[in-house]
């Protein structure tokens, strides 16, 4: 059967192929866009499995005081 035709798993992202090779200080420049934006991802992906809690426990849990 042909599985062409499935729908794109959401977690997996193309291959991106640049119009024009990268070299040196280009190549480093992209690199560390590229990981700049998985960090955001992974630190949204991370506060919507928390429910959207902050990640600072200092301030967590203040007002249960007696």
């Amino acid at each position: 059967m042909n599985k062409a035709k499935q729908s794109a798993d959401p977690e997996e992202t193309p291959d991106i192929v640049p119009k024009y090779p990268l070299t040196g200080k280009a190549a480093e420049e992209d690199y560390q866009k590229q990981l700049a934006l998985l960090e955001q991802q992974n630190k949204t992906r991370l506060e919507q499995a928390q429910g959207g809690k902050s990640s600072n426990s200092s301030t967590q849990n203040t007002d249960r005081r007696t």
